[in-house]
């Protein structure tokens, strides 16, 4: 009698539980994740069109460019910033940092510069008149977030369907 049959049957069990319960685990992860990313999105995405709903279009010339570290990906990089005068309500000229960049030197001084300039804030806040780029962001983040959730799912429901079938249950 060989006793190498039911204990390789018993190991392969054990393992196939193991991986169950790692797919299952794996799900859930993904299913959460995707969930916090899409909500990140989806509050990115609404505090940015707020943001672009209250704003004015104006062309602003440009009175300074600075030489700068910005935020890029997990580090910085130097990238020029521009700088417009905005004149506030009561009528004071202030220099606005407008949110964008290049690490191209695109921006001269005196150039008109269009830009959708918040001024219910103060300081102002400034950015450049480009929507699409300005919610790309979190739509890419959206898109992620949907993803890990779909994914997540999936796999459960194939790890539910799987289990059913290894029980005769469909």
């Amino acid at each position: 009698m060989c006793l190498h049959a039911p204990i390789n049957r018993r190991i392969v069990g054990l393992l196939s539980m193991q991986t169950s319960e790692i797919r299952a685990r794996n799900a859930a992860v993904s299913i959460l994740v995707g969930v916090l990313i899409l909500v990140f999105g989806l509050v990115g995405f609404g505090a940015r069109a707020v943001i672009i709903l209250k704003a004015d279009r104006v062309d602003l010339p440009i009175t300074s460019v600075s030489h700068e570290f910005v935020p890029q990906g997990r580090g910085s990089v130097m990238a020029y910033v521009p700088t417009v005068k905005f004149q506030t309500p009561s009528g004071e000229l202030i220099n606005v940092k407008v949110e964008g960049h290049s690490i191209d030197p695109v921006y001269s001084v005196g150039s008109q510069m269009p830009l959708l300039c918040d001024t219910s804030r103060f300081p102002a806040e400034c950015i450049q008149d480009s929507i699409g780029e300005y919610l790309l962001y979190p739509s890419i983040m959206m898109l992620i977030g949907l993803g890990m959730l779909f994914g997540g799912a999936y796999a459960k429901r194939h790890r539910d369907d799987a289990e059913m079938i290894k029980l005769g249950l469909s």
